[in-house]
């Protein structure tokens, strides 16, 4: 860290404990990040990729869980209010465990830590994003708790999640425009009615035109497919194929097939909150 970046953040933490809190947390959090150097964290990332050689699309979901675990291990959320039962069972330590190199040490309180975590961040398919409004509001408020070394550490990790996100991204538009070509040799160009899928036959059109009307304007996969696990946790609706996806709804409606996977997975619960819950029972009426 150099010194305009350390002064910049003396600055801030004079400020925030004089009481001039922000009044959006998010655009406070981007203009602190934008003092940092990326130099040293952009190195540091070229070096991880090396370990690979050859980068694919998996080598950087495992990179991401591995520098979200190494974040988590250096204790930076202690601030942080301790979390319920309710949070603790949501952690998926299983699905963690299966993308970290096999000899990876775990502190034991890591579910914990994760618990803590996942109050900031959702999902975008396989891309973590952090939220950065409640990111901003637990520094600010924890500042007197921090030291110049873990604010530095929170602007690092996020540096470097966004250079891992940016490949990612890239090589999942490049994997969307490489497959019409490959599908067409490997998959059917007849799929079979959507309205297939609806559990109960003569609601099909009704439940099919609800999911497009609660897609409309939506752009990021967690939302696009929100209707459809709602649908399905309701006992309205199969969970669809890609090829069953996107003859309903187009190609263009998800960015790849692995946000359909991952967001229609039974065995996880992307959702929560009470408009999801308010979603799955507006199907559950529809098939009455």
């Amino acid at each position: 860290m150099c010194v305009t970046e350390a002064d910049a953040l003396l600055n801030m933490m004079k400020k925030i404990i004089a009481g001039e809190a922000p009044e959006n947390y998010d655009r406070f959090y981007q203009a602190h990040k934008d003092v940092f150097n990326m130099t040293a964290v952009k190195a540091d990332y070229e070096r991880m990729k090396q370990w690979y050689g050859h980068v694919t699309f998996e080598n950087l979901k495992e990179l991401q869980t591995m520098v979200v675990a190494d974040f988590l291990k250096k204790d930076l959320l202690r601030a942080d209010r301790a979390p319920t039962k309710r949070e603790l069972l949501q952690v998926r330590l299983d699905k963690v465990e299966e993308l970290l190199p096999a000899d990876y040490e775990l502190p034991e309180d890591f579910s914990h830590q994760c618990a803590k975590f996942r109050r900031y961040i959702s999902w975008d398919g396989d891309i973590l994003v952090i939220n950065y409004n409640d990111y901003g509001r637990f520094m600010c408020h924890n500042l007197t708790r921090l030291s110049l070394y873990d604010l530095v550490s929170l602007f690092e990790f996020d540096i470097l999640l966004s250079l891992i996100h940016q490949d990612m991204r890239q090589m999942a538009a490049a994997e969307l425009r490489q497959e019409p070509k490959r599908e067409s040799r490997s998959e059917p160009t007849a799929v079979a009615d959507f309205g297939l899928l609806v559990c109960k036959p003569e609601k099909a059109a009704l439940v099919t035109r609800r999911l497009h009307e609660l897609m409309e304007g939506k752009t990021r996969p967690k939302d696009v497919l929100m209707p459809v696990r709602a649908a399905m946790d309701a006992g309205a609706l199969r969970r669809p194929t890609w090829p069953e996806f996107c003859s309903e709804f187009g190609r263009d409606r998800l960015r790849c097939k692995s946000s359909l996977s991952n967001y229609t997975q039974p065995d996880i619960a992307p959702y929560q909150g009470s408009a999801f819950d308010e979603m799955v029972k507006e199907f559950r009426n529809l098939i009455l």
